[in-house]
């Protein structure tokens, strides 16, 4: 039996092993000074990913802050399926937003070309209408139940 340092216990390190400190928990935001965020009808939300480690959301707003008028970059802490970093960059008053994407997606920084297309959903401020659409489509559905419900003429 001898002497035991842990005395029966054993050490164990769990799925969260990776995590340094609270820092990887966070979002980083970089915003325009003159960022209204009450006028979003005119900005353009664009996904960009395979940008450097080493970049933040300030450095990335820098890097496209020469392309055009941008608003704000988020980077979310979360990582997409292939365990990659992601980020939303969003731009205001974008003319032609397909074209602008293709400008985007030619940005190389150092050795890395990064990926940039346009944001697939387009999310709504919190507490805007939602209640509304939800009685919206309770609405339809019950409409069209009933009209597909109908016997058909014979």
């Amino acid at each position: 039996m001898g002497e035991e340092d842990d005395h029966g216990w054993t050490t164990f390190r769990g799925r969260h092993r990776n995590r340094q400190g609270n820092n990887k928990c966070m979002t980083d935001i970089a915003t325009a000074r003159k960022h209204n965020k009450e006028n979003n009808n005119f900005l353009t939300t664009y996904l960009f990913t395979d940008f450097p480690y080493s970049f933040g959301a300030k450095a990335m707003f820098n890097a496209f802050y020469h392309y055009g008028n941008i608003m704000e970059v988020v980077i979310p802490a979360k990582r997409d399926k292939g365990g990659r970093r992601f980020g939303f960059a969003r731009f205001d008053r974008v003319p032609d937003p397909r074209k602008f994407e293709y400008d985007l997606d030619n940005i190389i920084i150092g050795r890395d070309k990064i990926t940039v297309n346009l944001s697939r959903f387009h999310r709504p401020e919190k507490n805007t209408l939602s209640y509304d659409r939800s009685m919206e489509r309770k609405g339809t559905r019950d409409k069209d139940q009933r009209t597909n419900n109908r016997p058909r003429p014979t």
